[in-house]
């Protein structure tokens, strides 16, 4: 879902990470009728802010916690591109004076991806820097930290199911993932609460399992993808009176193909008219990554009457997806 707050920034020029200490020392804040104090508080707190925003460790997102990221995309791009390569031969019997040997031949598809631009303002009014002064000279940070988090939430979402009206695919909107429902099971029901353990461990199982058959062995898949609801049903229901082993427990012990489990509360009504979601990836950079150009960032601040603008700025091409097959995604869970 894409953010009431989020507005397009194509036209912005770029500028360094760190503008803010050579745009003050040319403001001129006699005119502003801000005094030195004033203009040294607003030039310190800037500096400050904008130097804790790209080094502090801000807690990601979940959707950069389980895919790869390519930073290799220049932030200039408008696109990227990518290309699928086939091979067609056959090693055949020949002759020991043979001399129509036949060729190999090849073939390439390319796929071509855009990059968006997203954005918003930050903006703090003279009074905002005469108040800090007051108080002791601490301009408040909170506006560009949630510039940022606005960035990172609204990715989390592109990554998840793409950007509506445009070319950014996400894991669930991209049209060549295979979706299907897990099957009703003996309670008439296809929802996990009202299914046995072993019930849902053949849904797990058959996930799976089902990427490997409809590959022919090609593709596997690692790691496993549901709602919080469901992992903790895996998580704390044992597999059969008398035993401590969890349904997750068992899955992990006895699937060789999957290395780990992942909550994620966006899957939770995620799926075909509202649906809970879960899937099944192989994690693996060629297989999938998110495609971010250009990180956050904030620009110049602009004088507008008697406040301060501060654009800030994030590219992004979503999920890039090479092999759509070794990804599967299962609803109604």
């Amino acid at each position: 879902m894409q953010h009431k707050m989020m507005i397009r920034m194509d036209h912005l020029i770029p500028f360094e990470k760190n503008p803010v200490p050579t745009w003050v020392a040319g403001m001129n804040f006699d005119a502003l009728n801000m005094d030195a104090n004033e203009g040294l508080i607003f030039a310190r707190q800037l500096e400050f802010m904008d130097s804790t925003l790209y080094t502090k460790k801000y807690p990601n997102k979940k959707g950069r916690a389980l895919f790869p990221v390519d930073y290799s995309v220049p932030n200039g791009a408008k696109t990227f591109t990518y290309k699928l390569y086939d091979s067609q031969g056959a090693f055949e019997l020949i002759t020991n004076y043979s001399d129509d040997f036949r060729s190999i031949s090849k073939s390439a598809k390319e796929f071509t991806g855009k990059i968006e631009s997203f954005g918003v303002n930050v903006e703090y009014s003279v009074q905002d820097i005469r108040e800090a002064q007051m108080a002791g000279g601490a301009l408040d940070p909170t506006e560009l930290q949630t510039a940022r988090d606005l960035w990172e939430e609204a990715l989390d979402n592109i990554i998840l199911n793409g950007l509506p009206n445009s070319n950014l695919h996400g894991i669930l909107s991209h049209p060549n993932v295979p979706v299907a429902a897990v099957p009703v099971g003996g309670g008439a029901v296809t929802e996990w609460s009202g299914k046995t353990p072993t019930e849902i461990l053949k849904d797990l199982n058959d996930m799976v399992s089902g990427i490997i058959t409809l590959t022919k062995g090609v593709e596997s898949a690692d790691v496993i993808a549901m709602p919080l609801p469901q992992y903790e049903i895996i998580n704390t229901t044992r597999m059969a009176d008398g035993t401590d082993t969890t349904i997750l427990e068992f899955f992990l012990r006895n699937n060789s193909w999957i290395n780990r489990v992942e909550p994620w509360y966006k899957l939770a009504g995620a799926g075909t008219a509202g649906v809970d979601v879960m899937f099944a990836y192989r994690d693996d950079a060629t297989v999938l990554q998110i495609v971010i150009s250009q990180e956050f960032e904030s620009f110049q601040p602009q004088q507008n009457n008697m406040a301060f603008k501060i654009p800030t700025h994030a590219r992004t091409g979503g999920m890039r997806i090479r092999y759509p097959l070794s990804i599967s995604i299962k609803e109604g869970i």
